[in-house]
Order: C-alpha cells, then structure tokens, then sequence
C-alpha cells in the first residue's frame, strides 16, 4: 500500500467516523434509539450497531435514509457536518438560515493584491 493509498483510506475512515458521531447525537436529540432507528430503517438491530459503533460505515444511502425517518430536511446531516469540521468556505451571515460566501474578501485572502500597482506593465 502506497502512502496516497493511506492515506485516502484513513481519511475516509474519519469522515465515516464523523457521519457516525452525528448520525448518534441526531438520534439522541430525537430520543430515538437504535433499535428504534433500526425497525425505521427496516434494517437488523446488528446491522444498525455495526453503523453505530463505526464498525461498518454508512453509506449515502443509509444517510439520506436517516434524514428521511427522522424527519430531517434531505442533506442537512451532511451539510451540519460539514460546517461544524469547518470544511466549508469562509463565510459571512446577513441574517439569512444559510451562510453567504463573502466571494471579493475570498478572492482576497487566496490572492494577495499588487502592492505597487504602477509597476504592472500596461
């Protein structure tokens, strides 16, 4: 196994292991256990547990089926995830449910502006 091989793999096994964390505290905030998740998934009980415990990971199908019986808004488990790991672009909030991507101040903080602009040959 070649060192890009590892490590995509342990990164994917971490991001299987965050969809599992919040998989778990959404099923807390719900008061849903996992035999309970489990009949509403019409999957095993073992099968449920394994998920749980990360010792198999959920799949995008299993996760969109979560959010479905939970009542969730279709990609909101991810989309949470994401923000709360901070994976997602740096933002700004004008009072709206979703952030806006503050797009000139993005620019800016990946480009450096010119400092002598006279020097730029016309």
């Amino acid at each position: 196994m070649n060192a890009q091989t590892t490590q995509t793999t342990e990164t994917a096994v971490a991001y299987s292991a965050l969809v599992a964390a919040a998989i778990r505290a959404e099923a807390a905030r719900r008061a849903v256990t996992q035999q309970r998740l489990a009949a509403l998934l019409e999957l095993s009980q073992q099968a449920v547990s394994d998920r749980w415990r990360e010792r198999t990971p959920w799949t995008f199908d299993d996760v969109q089926r979560v959010e479905e019986v939970l009542g969730m808004t279709p990609g909101s488990l991810l989309t949470e995830l994401v923000r709360h790991q901070g994976l997602e672009p740096r933002t700004r909030w004008f009072g709206a449910s979703t952030p806006v991507v503050d797009l000139a101040a993005e620019r800016a903080r990946r480009r450096p502006a010119l400092e002598d602009r006279s020097a730029v040959v016309a």
